[in-house]
């Protein structure tokens, strides 16, 4: 079994890659994610919260790039992220049984370019990359509460805010071409700045505003830091085109 293995990888490197990287290629490529999380506790104490946990995320993006050389590509990249979080809870306040509701939502869109720069290794499938990329992205977030008290009277409070952040960031990586036409590539972390602001108002008009800015290094191999992806190769003259490895 061991020495299967081990030809296989053989193979897998020593194979001429059918991959073009040639000025006129294009790449396109995508991710989708989603979640749910649901979660409730039964607590008998008089003072002890009784929450119900539900929350829903999703994200998704698209990157198209363009070759503008044999070995460097520019490209642009959009996306949106939604989440929104819903907690019940029944607590004691010393006197009366408290029914509590509190909904959590965001909206999130970004969009940015960015420029890479592929090495094919030798004469096999694989290439490392780096990737530069500049993004900005704007969204909003509403919060809304509400207690309801013995009989029936009712307490809400409403807010909402906006937030943006500009990004430049510089990722590694490397892709394995299955075929000529399409790629498995990874990341290993990223290392960038950013800078962000949060705007939040409340009922009465009034407002709150944060800014900050972050330097980030998280380079690394370990599986926390890495992302997978698939990405489409397409298009060009094929008749000029560079086959990488030979």
């Amino acid at each position: 079994m061991k020495n299967t293995l081990l030809i296989i990888v053989a193979l897998l490197v020593c194979f001429k890659s059918q991959a073009q990287l040639s000025k006129g290629r294009m790449m396109l490529s995508g991710s989708v994610n989603y979640s749910n999380n649901h979660s409730s506790r039964i607590d008998t104490g008089l003072n002890a919260t009784q929450p119900i946990d539900n929350s829903n995320s999703f994200n998704g993006i698209l990157r198209y790039g363009y070759f503008v050389t044999n070995k460097i590509m520019v490209g642009v990249y959009g996306g949106y992220s939604h989440s929104d979080y819903n907690f019940k809870s029944v607590y004691f306040d010393g006197n009366n049984y408290i029914n509590q509701t509190s909904n959590n939502m965001s909206n999130n869109f970004s969009g940015g370019i960015f420029s890479r720069y592929y090495q094919m290794l030798g004469k096999s499938r694989f290439a490392l990359f780096g990737q530069l990329s500049v993004g900005y992205s704007a969204g909003k977030q509403e919060q809304k509460t509400t207690s309801q008290y013995p009989g029936g009277s009712l307490n809400t409070t409403n807010s909402h805010g906006d937030m943006s952040s500009i990004t430049a960031a510089f990722n590694p990586g490397i892709v394995f071409f299955i075929t000529k036409n399409i790629a498995i590539e990874t990341t290993f972390g990223s290392m960038g700045f950013s800078t962000q602001r949060t705007k939040n108002y409340n009922a009465g008009g009034g407002y709150n505003e944060t800014k900050n800015s972050t330097f980030n290094s998280n380079l690394g191999f370990n599986l926390s830091s890495l992302s997978w992806g698939v990405n489409f190769y397409f298009g060009g003259k094929k008749d000029k085109a560079e086959t990488p490895g030979k």
